[in-house]
């Protein structure tokens, strides 16, 4: 129930990436990525801000925002198989 295949997970690790890796990049790329992942960034900047507090560094703010992203879009991923999954169950 709270699993994912490979393929799945590795789309919800690349997709958690985006955040991060366009911040690093900057520039017209920057405003890319927070348009591909503008969902999930209110509490990922909270994540990112908890992180920065825990580390004593600004460095630490894209790790927290990564990992708040990747718990997100897990969550949704888990939930959107899971009920996909009672529905073909139904069906048949």
């Amino acid at each position: 129930m709270w699993s994912l295949n490979k393929v799945q997970l590795l789309c919800v690790l690349v997709y958690s990436s985006i955040f991060p890796v366009t911040n690093l990049i900057g520039g017209a790329i920057m405003s890319a990525g927070l348009l591909i992942t503008a969902p999930f960034l209110p509490l990922a900047w909270i994540g990112g801000g908890l992180m920065v507090g825990l580390a004593k560094t600004e460095n630490a703010f894209l790790l927290g925002a990564f990992l708040t992203i990747f718990i997100q879009v897990w969550l949704v991923a888990v939930i959107r198989t899971s009920i996909r999954g009672n529905k073909s169950a139904k069906s048949t």
